[in-house]
């Protein structure tokens, strides 16, 4: 039976696989920032920064639907302050 986890082990986890994958934007270990970015969004679904980050890993492996994919589920999380076009160029600058 899986065991449920506490709200420290959760921020524990989530810092972690954070300091990793930025690591790994660091060194240019794209496809495993893809893969530690995409396993913080199952677990923290609204984490804005795991999209950008992941967005930008998308980008420097030439996935640019998968990107832009991404850029409107940033944006349907954040659409009272943000915009499609305003998440792009930022993303792009």
């Amino acid at each position: 039976m899986a065991q449920t986890q506490s709200a420290e082990e959760k921020a524990r986890l989530k810092k972690q696989w954070t300091d990793l994958a930025i690591k790994q934007a660091q060194t240019s270990e794209w496809e495993e920032a893809v893969l530690t970015n995409k396993n913080i969004l199952n677990l923290f679904p609204g984490e804005i920064e795991a999209y950008n980050r992941l967005g930008k890993a998308y980008s420097e492996l030439g996935s640019t639907v998968r990107r832009a994919s991404l850029i409107n589920k940033r944006w349907f999380i954040t659409r009272k302050t943000s915009s499609p076009r305003k998440i792009w160029i930022v993303w792009n600058s």
